[in-house]
């Protein structure tokens, strides 16, 4: 039932959370500083931010009640769970990531 998942580390390894959170359309707010990064800068399915500081702006500001740009995110959420979770689990995508650039191919 969560709106977004927040993520606020320093130093993030492989970053499974940002997947899980993907599987359960949810949306991310994360550093940019996991492994995954380049999977939601591409596929927006959340915010990246440069540090902590950021985050708490970006909560906030007015930025997350862009109603549109939320929708955007849940169908871009939806569209990567489809394409890559159904088959093979969290595995597939990560054996996938480039199909990632273009999650509505």
């Amino acid at each position: 039932n969560s709106h977004y998942l927040i993520l606020p580390s320093f130093v993030e390894g492989f970053g499974l959370s940002l997947i899980e959170a993907i599987s359960l359309v949810t949306p991310i707010i994360a550093t940019d500083n996991t492994s995954l990064t380049d999977i939601s800068k591409i596929a927006n399915v959340g915010f990246l931010c440069s540090d902590v500081y950021q985050i708490a702006n970006l909560i906030t500001s007015n930025d997350l009640s862009n109603f549109e740009s939320y929708v955007d995110m849940l169908d871009n959420c939806l569209l990567v769970r489809f394409k890559f979770f159904n088959e093979s689990g969290i595995w597939h995508m990560l054996m996938k990531t480039e199909e990632v650039n273009n999650p509505r191919a």
